[in-house]
């Protein structure tokens, strides 16, 4: 049940805040008179951190798949050998 609510909190974590942070931004870039007006640079650098968290939600609900697919049972990750 945690592991479903960190991936749905997270999901909604980046569409209500993050995703509508990022549109402002570029909002903010489009407006001459805006101070202080977010360059090209600012816009890249938050969409690359906007990457890395929608690559922490799809391997948290790729991970929730395979429970799903072991019939809601925890999955053996293999060990990694030293």
């Amino acid at each position: 049940l945690g592991k479903i609510r960190s991936a749905v909190g997270s999901a909604q974590l980046l569409m209500s805040q993050k995703f509508q942070q990022f549109y402002w931004l570029c909002q903010q870039n489009l407006d001459p008179s805006a101070m202080p007006r977010p360059t090209s640079q600012d816009l890249a650098g938050f969409w690359d951190l906007l990457q890395l968290s929608i690559d922490d939600v799809t391997v948290k609900f790729d991970q929730l798949q395979q429970i799903k697919n072991n019939n809601w049972r925890p999955v053996d990750s293999p060990e990694k050998k030293v």
